[in-house]
């Protein structure tokens, strides 16, 4: 008995804190809104300890035994929530542990070994893998990719250095393909035969490094994505990338097959509707027809005519350039 009362008055004592120290929060601060709603949460919670706290005192000095341990349970509320949350984390920590076992473990030993080495960005030890030889490029780990698909994964995560890409390039060169299923083995609907290449599309801003490496490798860029989309439509689409997939061959007048309300409109008219000019221009440099005619009967200079931005430089150097003042 003697130990709850303990521990039913050290968190009584907490919480009682805590109330006060939200009460205290509205002279606190630079945050107003902030403050306002500290104090709500303290004026609730202040009542919950009055009520189940004077129960916990109550039934400690005379009242009845059942009010005791009622009050002792809801003070405990909190350190329940606490110890769930722990557990909660927990399990999280390590179902993303798993994952990520999944995705450097293959029933190739040599492999897993070469995927960790990859993991941990450590080149000297991937080109020492490759080197010895006997890698099945075909072979998958337990979450369904290959080597090459788990490296350009790697390589396209956030925060990842730069030399992070320097894996694909080693498979690549050990003669790894960019198959379209590298990824994930499963089907896709639409354009399966693309699906690597607009994977890779617009995932940040290594995507292009491995964009450039893959394409050379001989991924098609005149990828579309599962709706006919065809890349340098895509409003994911920076002027890099457009870089890279001019220097692979792109067909830069690709009709959209994916919209009806811009049948046929080629990549650089539904840039111009983004309003990205510096990719309109570059288009236009690289083998853009100003006259083509899409589908709805429009043109570039339509666009750029319904397009009002103002006396934005590139804007209106482009429509001088179209012969539109």
């Amino acid at each position: 008995m003697k130990p709850l009362v303990i521990l039913g008055w050290i968190l009584l004592a907490g919480e009682v804190l805590f109330v006060a120290s939200l009460l205290l929060a509205r002279n606190m601060g630079d945050d107003a809104a902030g403050r306002g709603l500290a104090t709500a949460w303290g004026m609730i919670l202040g009542r919950w300890c009055w009520w189940y706290g004077g129960a916990f005192v109550w039934g400690q000095f005379g009242g009845p035994r059942g009010v005791f341990y009622a009050g002792l349970v809801v003070l405990a509320a909190p350190l329940f929530l606490f110890g769930a949350s722990l557990v909660k984390g927990g399990i999280r920590k390590m179902n993303r542990y798993a994952y990520a076992q999944s995705r450097v473990t293959f029933d190739d030993a040599k492999i897993s070994r070469l995927a960790r080495a990859i993991a941990d960005n450590d080149t000297a030890k991937v080109r020492t893998l490759l080197a010895e030889g006997g890698i099945d490029f075909t072979a998958r780990s337990r979450d369904g990719a290959t080597i090459l698909g788990y490296a350009i994964t790697h390589a396209v995560e956030t925060f990842q250095p730069p030399v992070a890409v320097e894996p694909v390039r080693l498979l690549l060169e050990a003669g790894a393909r960019p198959l379209p299923n590298l990824i994930d083995a499963n089907e896709e609907q639409g354009h399966p035969e693309h699906r690597l290449v607009t994977w890779i599309y617009g995932r940040g801003e290594q995507s292009v490094p491995v964009l450039d490496l893959v394409l050379g490798a001989g991924a098609n860029p005149n990828a579309r994505n599962y709706e006919g989309e065809p890349l340098l439509a895509s409003s994911y689409t920076r002027l890099p990338m457009v870089e890279v997939l001019v220097k692979h061959g792109v067909d830069v007048n690709a009709p959209d097959s994916s919209r009806t309300d811009r049948p046929g409109w080629s990549p650089v008219m539904t840039q111009a509707l983004y309003q990205e000019w510096d990719i309109v221009a570059y288009l236009l440099d690289h083998g853009a027809r100003a006259d083509y005619v899409a589908g709805d009967g429009k043109t570039l200079a339509d666009v750029l005519r319904e397009t009002d931005a103002g006396d934005e430089p590139r804007y209106v150097a482009l429509k001088k350039r179209l012969g539109l003042q």
